[in-house]
């Protein structure tokens, strides 16, 4: 369910954050996506923590599909047994902070 709940809301900003793979509701409640006018994962993550939300920024032990895909870095959320649809809306209201300020 968080999964059908979370890509609508990705969709809404997707010319400022893009998401990378699958768009499709059959796949793990993991986001990985990219804040494309920022240039900084550090100013991403640090809002999320100011705003007590954890997620990951960085390259994820992963660099080499980073470069493939000509993407510098990601952030990834995650949604687990113990989320709801208010962790999730309270998670896009900060991202939708960052990408306005931007």
């Amino acid at each position: 369910k968080l999964v059908g709940y979370c890509l609508p809301k990705f969709e809404t900003i997707k010319d400022k954050v893009q998401l990378i793979w699958p768009k499709t509701k059959d796949r793990v409640a993991v986001f990985s996506f990219y804040v494309s006018q920022n240039k900084n994962f550090n100013n991403v993550w640090e809002l999320f923590a100011e705003k007590n939300i954890a997620i990951r920024c960085g390259w994820h032990c992963a660099y080499p599909i980073h470069k493939s895909l000509n993407i510098p870095w990601t952030c990834r959320i995650s949604a687990y047994i113990y989320n709801d649809f208010s962790d999730i809306d309270k998670f896009f209201e900060v991202l939708k902070e960052l990408v306005i300020k931007n």
